[in-house]
């Protein structure tokens, strides 16, 4: 399963991230999102451990926790290519809508 953790610390790296994950399991993968322009870290990251229950592990016991002065987020990750998409609605139809969206 994938995880998203989100609000790290800027200074954190990849084997950081696999360090903080692997005091509650295996980690098959981490990686934290760089910018392409900086090469800084954005903050978050994502990493890949192999067992479900694990996982959820990681959830429960991560999610909320403070590192550094940020209080961490951690979830499934998705694949932003399988979320719903909202529909465009142009600036000129609202403007005209009879009801206000």
């Amino acid at each position: 399963m994938d995880l998203y953790i989100g609000n790290l610390p800027l200074n954190l790296d990849d084997s950081g991230l696999k360090k903080l994950v692997e005091t509650y399991a295996s980690v098959a993968k981490s990686k934290v999102i760089l910018d392409k322009e900086s090469n800084c870290s954005k903050g978050f990251g994502f990493v890949t451990i192999l067992d479900e229950k694990a996982a959820q592990n990681v959830i429960n016991r991560l999610n909320g926790q403070i590192l550094g002065e940020k209080k961490i987020c951690v979830r499934k990750a998705y694949n932003k290519n399988s979320l719903p998409r909202k529909p465009f609605i142009s600036k000129a139809w609202r403007d005209k809508a009879e009801h206000k969206i």
